[in-house]
């Protein structure tokens, strides 16, 4: 399995691990982050936003309420945590947080989760 196959199961995995939380307007997201540190290196970017996920991605891509590492290294938003949209503003922030954890215990380059 190459790298990217290999990296994108592992996120899948460890997000479906989070339970769904009651229906809300809020979404936990997960941007796949390339190249950050060299050539064929993965990382991802775990966020929450009150808007859709693909919209929130296109405003870190143009530089809008951006994170450096999203704005430079991401490629796409991963459907990863698509079980976790329209959720409560408060489960989505504890959740964010829980995701950005799980990952970087499972040894990945996560950031964000604040």
């Amino acid at each position: 399995m190459d790298g990217f196959k290999h990296f994108t199961t592992m996120v899948n995995r460890v997000a479906a691990r989070i339970p769904s939380p009651p229906a809300g307007q809020h979404n936990v997201y997960v941007a796949l982050l390339e190249g950050m540190s060299g050539p064929g290196s993965y990382g991802v970017y775990v966020g929450m936003t009150g808007l859709d996920p693909q919209k929130r991605f296109a405003n870190h891509k143009a530089g809008h309420k951006a994170s450096r590492c999203v704005r430079d290294f991401g490629t796409a938003v991963l459907p990863a945590a698509l079980h976790l949209r329209g959720i409560p503003y408060e489960d989505a922030k504890r959740i964010e947080a829980e995701l950005h954890q799980e990952l970087v215990r499972a040894g990945m380059t996560a950031l964000g989760g604040h």
